[in-house]
């Protein structure tokens, strides 16, 4: 017997599960025919809420790894120009910092120990007396003291240069030997 026949046969008698016992199905068949034909609902038992969350950074900021830790040499000067000048010796460089695109300013900030005589300008620790290093960004000190030690570049395809001027300061009677003076530069962007 086939399906067709069962199902005309239970249109007639109103009730399938009359027709397979007549038919000589098994109940148990019969049941299983029936639970399949049943439209089964799922109820949850549990529902929940996700939370998400995160922070959107406006990019970050680098020295340039040349910048890192440069030494900037001066060119050697004789003790006679410092007879009718303060500043020789200048030596021009910048320092750039490589930045994601987004950052528009830089800030770079320098920090050192002040000379004895001129805060303004930074300490030789080298063997030359009367001498300090003079840092400064298109003509105007970039002071030791920390009262002017900072320069704010804007950025362009993600790159801030800024140019600065290195030179020897006369800040006392000059003696001949070294300049040696270590400033320290920190960058912060927004």
């Amino acid at each position: 017997m086939n399906m067709t026949s069962i199902n005309e046969e239970a249109k007639m008698n109103g009730n399938i599960a009359t027709t397979f016992v007549r038919k000589g199905i098994r109940p148990l068949f019969a049941l299983a025919v029936l639970a399949s034909l049943t439209i089964f609902s799922v109820h949850a038992a549990t529902t929940g809420t996700l939370k998400f969350e995160g922070v959107i950074m406006p990019g970050t900021c680098n020295l340039d790894p040349g910048d890192i830790s440069r030494t900037i040499t001066l060119d050697p000067v004789s003790i006679a120009v410092f007879v009718d000048q303060v500043s020789v010796g200048t030596k021009e460089f910048q320092l750039t910092a490589r930045c994601d695109l987004g950052v528009g300013n830089v800030t770079f900030a320098f920090s050192g120990t002040p000379d004895t005589t001129d805060k303004w300008r930074f300490q030789n620790t080298g063997t030359a007396g009367g001498i300090a290093l003079n840092l400064s960004s298109n003509g105007t000190t970039i002071r030791a003291d920390g009262t002017d030690s900072a320069r704010t570049v804007t950025t362009s395809n993600g790159v801030a240069s800024l140019p600065l001027e290195a030179s020897y300061w006369k800040a006392g009677a000059v003696k001949s030997g070294t300049l040696v003076s270590q400033v320290t530069v920190n960058i912060t962007y927004q």
